[in-house]
């Protein structure tokens, strides 16, 4: 499995987490501003995609890595256009870090992200604090023993199941808006979770 590993122009991470992240990473990519946070950790990237607003670098000054320059006025944003871009580099796992943050206008057409691609690529975004990803149908979750999470319908949910963890169900129906499943606790070494319909995993780190 390749994985590419995306640095938004959000808020930035700690760089123990980017470190981590970056070497675990096949591939690193830098959405605009997301450069300036690789060079803050001393943290090289392959990709360097965006229209460069948001950035206070030089291009001139990185000639040893790939730069997609985007025209400012466009109908898609930065980010969106690095996952369409990086998708055709054979990744099939894009992890996104410093996608919090900012506007909320911002933040939620990021996590919309999650379903527009959800058929044709794994999308995770992650900070110091969290981890968000979208469910649909079944999904095991490993490494995440002891950690509270919850799950939030995006959709009605229909035959949810939720094994491993304190407060478990067994083919329940959810509708969207429902807090049900709000802050629950994983207490197995996997969380199990099959569902119709979609919904966001939030897991605190």
């Amino acid at each position: 499995m390749k994985r590419a590993l995306v640095v938004a122009n959000g808020v930035a991470p700690s760089n123990n987490l980017l470190k981590q992240a970056v070497k675990e990473a096949d591939l690193v990519v830098a959405v605009d501003g997301g450069m300036d946070i690789l060079q803050s950790a001393k943290l090289k990237a392959d990709i360097w995609v965006g229209d460069m607003d948001s950035t206070k670098l030089k291009l001139e000054d990185y000639p040893h890595i790939e730069i997609v320059k985007l025209l400012e006025k466009k109908d898609i944003t930065d980010l969106d256009y690095a996952i369409q871009y990086i998708m055709q580099k054979d990744v099939d796992n894009i992890e996104i870090v410093a996608g919090f943050g900012g506007k909320i206008d911002h933040l939620l057409t990021n996590i919309n992200l999650l379903r527009k691609y959800n058929d044709k690529v794994k999308i995770s975004f992650f900070d110091d604090s969290q981890l968000l990803l979208l469910v649909t149908g079944k999904r095991v979750i490993k490494g995440i023993n002891t950690k509270a999470f919850s799950l939030v319908p995006l959709t009605k949910l229909e035959n949810l199941s939720i094994i491993g963890a304190e407060y478990e169900l067994d083919s329940a129906t959810v509708e969207m808006g429902s807090s049900l499943c709000q802050s629950n606790l994983a207490t197995a070494k996997q969380l199990e979770l099959n569902l119709k319909g979609e919904a966001l995993l939030v897991v605190s780190v």
